[in-house]
């Protein structure tokens, strides 16, 4: 039997990353259309110059061009949030392990799941390439938010039980604003279903440099 990994059981992260090359691919196959378009477009520029004024014109360009970014953000936003809707399928120790996944993929070393009965409040752990600390807890949840206790929780024993440089809670839902202001004030990374989406397309979660965690957590 090949011990190869069925497309089932690949990472969630590997299987968004070949939709979007698909995706590019399909985008490759237009470029000629788009240039033709673009000739188009060069010629009308040219003609609206004259019939209307070149300063008339830069403004209509910059309105459209406003427009067709905004539009742009929204429809990448969107095939991310697509991407990240596989993990409701997860179990919660299926999403523990596509974060330490995640870890892995960012260059993290020593990643492992250490989810639990015991675990005291961290489900993955590993370290830096300088040997920070990483300590993450994982809340899969679809139609709730993460409440303030949960988040206070978590922030009394990052630090002090496991001595973490960098204390993350990851959740597939959000935060509440109470739960995602105590989590600032008190150095912890929060990453939200929007966040983790861009974390999943390929956008680093743990920074290069070394950050300092506080001195005197608040207390719940």
């Amino acid at each position: 039997m090949s011990g190869r990994r069925s497309p089932s059981r690949r990472p969630a992260y590997v299987r968004a990353r070949r939709r979007r090359r698909s995706r590019r691919r399909t985008r490759g196959q237009q470029t000629w259309g788009g240039i033709a378009l673009g000739v188009v477009g060069f010629l009308l520029i040219g003609a609206g110059a004259r019939a209307l004024g070149w300063w008339l014109l830069a403004v209509l360009l910059l309105v459209l061009a406003g427009l067709a970014a905004a539009r742009w953000l929204r429809v990448w936003r969107t095939r991310q949030l697509k991407d990240v809707a596989a993990v409701d399928g997860m179990s919660p120790s299926e999403f523990e392990q596509h974060v330490a996944d995640l870890l892995v993929r960012d260059g993290l070393v020593a990643v492992r799941v250490v989810g639990g009965a015991n675990d005291r409040g961290a489900d993955v752990v590993g370290r830096t390439l300088r040997g920070e600390r990483v300590v993450v807890q994982c809340k899969r949840y679809r139609s709730r938010t993460v409440a303030p206790r949960e988040v206070r929780e978590f922030n009394g024993c990052a630090w002090s039980e496991h001595h973490a440089d960098h204390a993350v809670l990851v959740t597939s839902g959000w935060f509440s604003d109470a739960a995602a202001d105590f989590g600032r004030r008190n150095g912890l990374r929060l990453v939200d279903r929007e966040a983790l989406a861009a974390w999943m397309a390929g956008r680093p979660l743990i920074p290069t440099r070394r950050s300092s965690r506080p001195t005197a957590p608040e207390s719940p």
